[in-house]
């Protein structure tokens, strides 16, 4: 399956593409994560908990089947591509049939800082799913200024109150990013995402 540059609409994305010689689906195999493994002992970590007053098997089937262009949405977050390894398959802003979240999926979202005048394109790999335990996990991408795992964990509480974990380890080589930029972005960035998902379970049944 050949990309469909017509159907980006973000410029960063077409850059990425264009660096890594990515012209069709099967391509995106020569974008790995940034480390499969890393000792988590020497990153830095961001925690954050979410709360919903929902049953966590209900937060659980939310989580795995938002979309990600509704997921990654607003101000600061724009979803620009997903490619499914699953089906081989490249899926765009303008799509409206996305795949369940799936190991292997690559995602990619850009960032809006500065009103829009800084833009920096993020990609995570989903690289375990683990519906006994209720956990995602993504890696950053080689595009990604940091390395480093972010783990989504859905814990019951009671009937109908549930909390999501949401656990990142995170490294970029510089002081300044790791300690200044990246602790309240991240923050911004993930807040956004997990209101869009809180706002999606609101309309379920």
């Amino acid at each position: 399956m050949k990309i469909d540059f017509t159907a980006i609409q973000h410029n960063k994305l077409k850059s990425l593409l264009n660096a890594y010689s990515i012209k069709t689906a099967a391509d995106f195999e020569k974008l790995g994560v940034k480390r499969d493994a890393f000792p988590k002992a020497s990153f830095r970590r961001h925690f954050a908990i979410f709360s919903l007053n929902e049953p966590a098997e209900k937060v659980w089937t939310a989580y795995k089947s938002i979309t990600p262009k509704d997921a990654w949405a607003g101000n600061l977050i724009d979803f620009t591509l997903l490619y499914s390894r699953e089906s081989d398959s490249v899926y765009y802003p303008t799509d409206s049939d996305f795949p369940a979240a799936e190991t292997g999926q690559d995602i990619f979202i850009q960032l809006n800082l500065a009103k829009g005048l800084a833009k920096v394109l993020v990609g995570h790999k989903v690289v375990r799913i683990d519906d006994a335990k209720k956990e995602i996990e993504t890696n950053y991408l080689e595009n990604s200024a940091s390395e480093g795992s972010q783990i989504l964990r859905i814990v019951s509480i009671g009937p109908n109150k549930t909390i999501v974990e949401h656990d990142s380890y995170y490294c970029s080589g510089s002081w300044f990013r790791d300690t200044v930029l990246y602790p309240p972005l991240h923050k911004l960035v993930i807040s956004q995402f997990h209101r869009n998902v809180a706002n999606y379970i609101s309309c379920q049944p």
